[in-house]
């Protein structure tokens, strides 16, 4: 049985040899619709190279979601933050960042919700 990739590279190539869309539709039995998405999306790939742009769009997504979920824990942290230290002990909290952490004045200034 063939990849998606190799059924994807073969309807793009039928397609450039001047096969009807509702002829290579029927021959490889899907729709209209992801024909026409495979078309936009992966016209002029190869089966290689529609395997490496999938697994890249996979990858974004999760690292998405992380970076979505990470952005959320640093907000949560930062309220917790401002509501139990007041601005001078956050002020005051700046130098042992500097000294644990690889981060610049200002960063941890903006992490400290100072500035």
């Amino acid at each position: 049985m063939k990849s998606r990739s190799a059924i994807i590279e073969q309807a793009l190539f039928m397609a450039e040899c001047g096969v009807l869309a509702s002829t290579i539709c029927d021959r490889l039995k899907i729709t209209d619709t992801t024909f026409y998405n495979w078309k936009r999306r992966f016209n002029g790939l190869n089966a290689a190279a529609i395997d490496q742009l999938t697994d890249l769009q996979q990858r974004n997504r999760l690292l998405q979601k992380q970076v979505e979920q990470l952005n959320l824990d640093k907000q949560i942290l930062q309220d917790v933050l401002c509501n139990s230290l007041q601005t001078e002990h956050r002020e005051q909290k700046i130098p042992g960042i500097l000294e644990s952490q690889p981060v610049t004045n200002n960063r941890a200034r903006q992490l400290m919700l100072l500035k």
